[in-house]
């Protein structure tokens, strides 16, 4: 089962638009599922049958009260995943983070935040592009990673801004906390005012 506690981040019922959701990374869906039961009921089981799909809404209060909080198991997705999600950016400096993964021993293992040369996996940061994200616009993060292929690469927008060869054995450590609309400097804490998310996020898929 899944731990889950929730700040204060509201989820509110706001048409997307269908069209974003028309554009997939192709290729993605073949890897093996990541998935967060208790999210996934947040995001879309309210929602269905009404034409909407379900908006996590992070206030733009100065505040780091506003976050969700899982203990996911992890264990499926150790030598491959995926992880992708819209983000609407209300500001954008470089350090608002809206996924967070961290376990006792590293507290930067996966991070995906407002910058393209921000993003972390297994505390390595990824190469990325110079353009950062615009606020108040939909923005379409996607991410994949095989231990078998040694290999990562980052989509914004459907189009690939990084890719990159992890080091031979990489797995995903499991008994770890993953928050969202945060950055963990701590195992399910240590949060910064400085690093959190104002905006929206939706449509979490795998």
């Amino acid at each position: 089962g899944i731990n889950a506690e929730y700040g204060e981040a509201v989820v509110s019922t706001q048409s997307t638009g269908k069209q974003w959701y028309q554009r997939r990374v192709r290729g993605l869906l073949k890897m093996k599922l990541f998935f967060c039961t208790v999210l996934l009921l947040l995001l879309v089981s309210l929602g269905q049958g009404s034409g909407y799909n379900k908006v996590l809404q992070f206030p733009r209060d100065v505040s780091i009260e506003n976050y969700v909080l899982l203990r996911p198991d992890f264990t499926d997705v150790q030598e491959e995943l995926s992880i992708c999600g819209w983000m609407k950016f209300y500001r954008t400096d470089g350090n608002r983070y809206w996924f967070s993964y961290a376990t006792g021993r590293i507290d930067n293992q996966i991070i995906f935040g407002d910058s393209a040369n921000g993003q972390h996996f297994l505390n390595d940061q990824m190469p990325g592009s110079a353009e950062d994200f615009a606020t108040f616009t939909w923005h379409q993060t996607c991410f994949t990673w095989s231990s078998a292929s040694q290999y990562e690469e980052l989509y914004l927008n459907g189009q690939k801004i990084t890719e990159e060869f992890t080091p031979a054995g990489s797995k995903v450590p499991t008994n770890g906390t993953l928050v969202l609309g945060q950055e963990q400097d701590s195992l399910g804490g240590g949060f910064d005012l400085g690093k959190r998310l104002a905006g929206k996020s939706t449509d979490y898929r795998s």
